[in-house]
């Protein structure tokens, strides 16, 4: 059974970190539930590219460059045109698909336009 040393550190035995997964050196997330410790496995965050926004999020559709996107949107213009509501209309599942992973992971960078 794993003890807690006096640095607080915990030894997962071997057959349970290899059921898992885990390998030493990753991150764990470490929370209270009730009167029990959980941990995780945090998610490792593979740097991407703007462009493979589509493809990790499962989206199908065909792809829009982002200069389409500026026109479409009417970057600039002071007030909705029809083309954008008409692509915010035609793209509402990428565009909630998109803010759900945002919320989830994060940007892929600091540069990242948002809906």
């Amino acid at each position: 059974m794993p003890t807690l040393n006096s640095q607080g550190d915990i030894h997962i035995p071997d057959n349970l970190m290899h059921s898992m997964g885990l390998k030493p050196g990753m991150e764990l997330s470490v929370e209270r539930q009730g009167d029990a410790i959980v941990m995780r496995p945090v998610k490792s965050r593979t740097p991407s590219r703007v462009e493979d926004g589509p493809k990790i999020l499962g989206d199908s559709g065909a792809a829009v460059s982002l200069e389409a996107m500026d026109d479409a949107s009417g970057k600039g213009a002071a007030s909705t045109t029809q083309s954008e509501t008409d692509w915010k209309r035609e793209n509402r599942a990428s565009i909630a698909s998109y803010n759900q992973s945002v919320e989830e992971y994060g940007v892929f960078s600091d540069g990242i336009r948002t809906f």
